[in-house]
């Protein structure tokens, strides 16, 4: 059923002298019948045929014109008008029957097209069509044209009766919108306060788009109902009703849509992926998925996407959107967002699309109130200025008052002084009986159906005579006249009906109405998440345990739809409703509400997972324990350096209870595990813990071994030939899992790999693929990871402003999100910073500082004080840190180049010729690489070398040595371990000591690198 299913499509045919009646009317019926319409006969000479759409009518009336033409003496006279059907056998009734009758009467000789006011507003705006004539009836006629435009408006968006005034300018400036310039994306946000106009704004804008040629569809999110994505199910079901097969199956994504519109798995014969994807790859797919349907869209025509009363959307919705902005490239699509002003999650939005689009192609318009003589045109222009004044300040300005208005103002009656007041007299207008059954319908949602209504009230008659009143009263208005679907005219009336509704009553309603929505007949109207809101308005009846199964089936529901804000309020709700909190049901409440909360960046998630895996164990079930451990750990990563031990522990515990079936989850935490195990320098357990992950995961999916390669990067440090045949091998592998987040960590990996060889190619390639990838999937644990490779970038070319705000935003977004090493990893890159940029003796009042905080610290921090009161001379400072290191391993892990880099200067600084021995043996095999990981504070291994000959009068070897670190930084855009390397150089090369000095201090004045600049004048002054 299209939208057009709001109207009544009539046809009337009169035969006219033919003989053979009978059969032209058969041969006219399968016409008809053809086209998917029903035709009812009245008589011998004439009949009736009623279609599902205005558009189908159109087209069938294109058929029989042609069928006519070829017949004597035969008229063929259509109506389309609008009210409602009921159709029993061949009989017709009701009020559309009665003005198709009217229409045939009055039908001149032409064969028009006749339309009601309310269709006209519809099809056809009178200013574009100026061959509309108004006949002696009333309506509008109008001739017939095949190449007419077919239109298609979403229900919310069809034109009231009302006139539409003081919005000249922003109708204009919306117009200009309905085809972007060069095929190119736009975004207008419409935003204004409750009842300023903005949906009947959108209704004309989206008559025009129509009548301009564009598709046109729509959506509205509502207050309260826990329904994710409810405007883009609303698109999708418009689009899904007007499809054929033929064109659904052409979309190669088309089974992504399912998570928005399930009722796509009914069209999909098959076609509906099963593979078990990660939560980030279902994610992006589904942005994917969305992004080829507008542009399948746009491909045909100018496609103009509106989402109104975003105010009410959740989260998930808002990141949605987000999502299309980011991934949607060259496609003339207008996406309209409309909220109430006081919304700030919609400026982002607009950032996003400028940023991603350009500037021309965001607009912003704001609604603000009427002015009195809006306010008199509104009204015709019959106000006395006394009337038109109190009606200026009752109303403020507001046009959906001013409706709210117009009886009382057509009648001569006295004014109510508030919106509340004057909705109240309007409702005073119904039967008791009529609000009560309004009163249901508020219950059901803001939009109902008859059928609905008709099992909550258990009084048919009522409900229908209800129906029809306050259709008529425009407090309700019919949106499908097949399936006798209504809904609110605006969400106020809603609200206000049921302020009207007593405690005891509601619940009643409330349970009534979740009752009839289980009726074989009306299943398919309502979603788990509707079901969980009316038993949670009756649990004071005794309906627990049916709220509590029907929020944990709509939690599930919303986390499978990557509706995670949804899901974590179901979760916590049916956990509220359980008896008891230590069952396996619990249990898995527990797990959705942790994996929720880790998917929004909630900083409890933690400790809701940890007690999740708990409760698992003690209840003997491994595999609800894997999957909480798995889900503390938001990337492939491990926690690093921070990580707990009870929390390892957890994991072989986990491991050691799963069945033997879930290989996927055992072979998932055994590489989890092997991470883990390397940062606690368990070194030959974590290569064969991740030899034994890699052997059982070749026999699952390309994603699951794409997981376990990541996390062997992580534990195969050295040597760096392996690293990169590693990298290769995971390359290839995520290119098919197509997870955004082991992408953005394969060009993580791709960012330390480049780095530590010195393939400045590499590292911006790998970098710029980690912005793609960030911006994708945004995640707190992604986000932080890429803000701090940014920052080392940033501080390898000496931008260090950029170095530093990139660390304060990722300072910031561990802090709001509970992530560890934030303030550990902010201290440590402002302190690389400054310790490029200020003179010696700032640098010794920043090392004073890092001395205080140094006991309990990680080892690596003792070798960064080391290091620096070294390089400052300080080596009385020296030899106490260095004591720290006297019976330390130096394996092979993460931290072991820079570690060995950073000892290097202390150990000379004090003549420790042990540990000179121990770390030139340990550096000799990585002369050509670079010492950081992801940071980039050391520079060339060959450097620290240099210095160790240099150390022992090899000044031949030294120099050798300093040219290659000069020249890989070089190659990295490393300027000041370039610069640092030359001066080294300069100290051992007599012929190119007065060159290099004065190279240096140039850069070193240009970039403020103050001791390096003293270093160097020191230098040249000895010379």
């Amino acid at each position: 059923m299209t939208q057009e299913s709001l109207l009544a499509c009539v046809m009337s045919v009169r035969l006219q002298g033919s003989g053979g009646a009978p059969n032209e009317l058969e041969s006219l019926e399968r016409v008809v019948a053809g086209r998917g319409g029903r035709v009812i006969q009245i008589d011998s000479q004439s009949f009736f045929g009623i279609l599902r759409s205005a558009s189908v009518t159109i087209q069938v009336s294109v058929a029989l014109a042609r069928f006519a033409a070829q017949m004597d003496q035969t008229q063929i006279q259509i109506g389309i008008c609008a009210g409602s059907i009921f159709l029993a056998g061949k009989q017709c009734t009701g009020q559309a029957t009665v003005e198709a009758s009217l229409l045939r009467d009055a039908a001149s000789q032409e064969t028009p097209i006749l339309l009601s006011r309310e269709v006209r507003r519809f099809l056809l705006s009178e200013e574009s069509v100026p061959e509309l004539r108004k006949q002696e009836s009333g309506h509008y006629a109008v001739n017939w044209k095949e190449t007419a435009t077919e239109f298609s408006l979403p229900l919310f968006l069809v034109p009231g009766d009302q006139p539409m005034v003081g919005r000249t300018a922003e109708l204009r400036a919306l117009k200009l919108c309905v085809s972007p310039p060069q095929d190119q994306p736009m975004l207008v946000t419409v935003v204004g306060e409750a009842g300023i106009g903005k949906t009947r704004l959108l209704s004309e804008f989206a008559l025009f788009a129509a009548n301009q040629g564009a598709r046109v569809l729509g959506g509205q999110e509502h207050e309260g109902l826990g329904q994710p994505y409810a405007s883009f199910h609303d698109c999708l079901s418009l689009w899904l009703n007007q499809v054929d097969h033929v064109a659904l199956q052409s979309l190669a994504s088309v089974a992504q849509l399912e998570k928005i519109v399930p009722e796509i798995s009914e069209r999909l014969y098959g076609l509906k992926s099963t593979e078990v994807e990660s939560a980030e790859t279902e994610k992006q797919r589904l942005f994917d998925a969305l992004v080829e349907w507008l542009g399948h869209l746009a491909a045909a025509q100018p496609t103009v996407l509106i989402l109104d009363s975003l105010h009410w959307a959740s989260d998930s919705t808002l990141k949605l959107i987000e999502g299309v902005i980011a991934n949607l490239d060259q496609a003339p699509v207008t996406i309209v967002l409309a909220s109430r002003e006081e919304d700030p999650r919609i400026k982002p939005l607009t950032s996003l699309a400028a940023d991603q689009w350009g500037l021309s192609q965001v607009k912003e318009i704001s609604l603000g109130t009427l002015t009195r003589d809006d306010i008199r045109v509104f009204y015709g222009n019959t106000l006395s200025d006394e009337l038109a004044d109190f009606i200026h300040v009752t109303t403020q300005g507001r046009p959906l008052h001013l409706v709210n208005l117009m009886d009382f103002v057509s009648k001569g009656i006295d004014l109510p002084e508030s919106l509340e007041t004057a909705l109240q007299a309007r409702f005073e207008e119904l039967p008791a009986a009529a609000t009560s059954v309004l009163q249901a319908c508020a219950v059901c949602g803001p939009r109902f159906t008859a059928r609905v209504i008709a099992d909550v009230n258990r009084d048919p008659l009522d409900v229908f005579e209800a129906l029809d009143r306050a259709t008529e009263l425009g407090l309700i208005k019919l949106v499908d006249s097949v399936k006798l679907k209504y809904q609110f005219a605006h969400s106020l009336i809603r609200a206000h009906l049921l302020k009207g509704v007593g405690a005891a009553r509601l619940a009643h309603l409330h349970a009534r109405a979740a009752e009839a929505f289980q009726l074989p007949q009306n299943r398919e109207l309502a979603s788990p998440a509707d079901l969980a809101r009316l038993y949670a308005g009756a649990i004071s009846l005794g309906y627990v345990a049916e709220a509590a199964m029907w929020a944990a089936l709509a939690a599930d529901a919303a986390l499978n739809q990557h509706a995670n804000e949804e899901a974590r309020d179901m979760y916590e709700s049916a956990l509220g409703l359980q008896p008891d909190q230590n069952t396996s049901a619990a249990c898995r409440l527990k797990l959705g509400l942790g994996i929720a909360l880790a998917r929004i960046g909630d900083t409890r998630s933690d400790e809701v997972l940890w007690q999740t895996a708990d409760l698992a164990e003690s209840l003997g079930d491994g595999v609800l324990m894997a999957r909480a451990m798995l889900s503390t750990y938001r990337l492939t990563f491990s926690r690093g350096r921070d990580v707990e031990l009870e929390a390892v522990e957890r994991l072989k515990r986990a491991l050691a209870m799963l069945p033997a079936e879930e290989t996927a989850l055992a072979t998932r935490v055994t590489a989890l595990l092997a991470v883990e195990l390397t940062w606690l320098d368990d070194r030959n357990q974590a290569v064969e813990t991740s030899q034994r992950a890699l052997e059982l995961a070749r026999s699952e999916s390309s994603e699951i071994l794409a997981e376990v390669q990541s996390r062997r990067l992580w534990v195969f440090f050295h040597p760096i030939e392996q690293r990169l045949k590693e990298n290769v091998d995971l390359l290839k592998l995520v290119a098919k899992a197509k997870d955004p987040v082991l992408q953005f960590e394969a060009a993580g990996h791709g960012v330390f790999t480049a780095v530590r060889i010195g393939q400045r190619a590499m590292l911006d390639q790998n970098m710029e693929s980690m912005r793609a990838s960030a911006r994708v999937v945004n995640d707190p644990s992604v986000r932080s990871m890429w803000y701090l490779r940014e920052s080392a970038v940033a501080l390898l070319e000496a931008r260090y402003t950029d170095s530093l705000t990139y660390a304060q935003r990722r300072l910031e977004l561990t802090k709001r999100t509970g992530q560890r090493e934030g303030k550990n990893a902010f201290r440590i890159q402002t302190f690389w910073v400054a310790y490029e940029t200020v003179d010696k003796a700032d640098m010794l009042f920043a090392l004073e500082k890092l001395l205080a905080i140094l006991p309990g610290s990680p080892l690596e921090e003792y070798a960064i004080a080391a290091h620096v009161a070294a390089d400052c001379q300080e080596s009385a400072l020296v030899q106490p840190l260095l004591e720290r290191f006297a019976s330390f391993e130096f394996a092979h892990d993460q931290t072991f180049l820079w570690l060995n880099c950073l000892l290097v200067e202390p150990a000379i600084a004090v003549c420790d010729q042990g540990l000179i021995d121990r770390l030139t043996f340990n550096l000799s095999d990585h002369h050509s690489e670079h010492a950081n990981t992801v940071f980039t504070y050391l520079g060339p291994v060959a450097r620290y070398l240099g210095l160790l000959e240099q150390h022992r009068g090899n000044n031949s070897s030294a120099e050798t040595l300093f040219r290659q670190s000069a020249r890989s930084a070089q190659d990295l855009k490393s300027k000041f371990w370039a610069s640092k390397s030359k001066l080294n150089l300069a100290a051992v090369s007599e012929k190119d000591c007065e060159s290099l000095t004065t190279e240096v201090a140039a850069q070193s004045s240009q970039y403020g690198w103050k001791r390096l600049l003293s270093q160097s004048h020191q230098l040249a002054a000895k010379v």
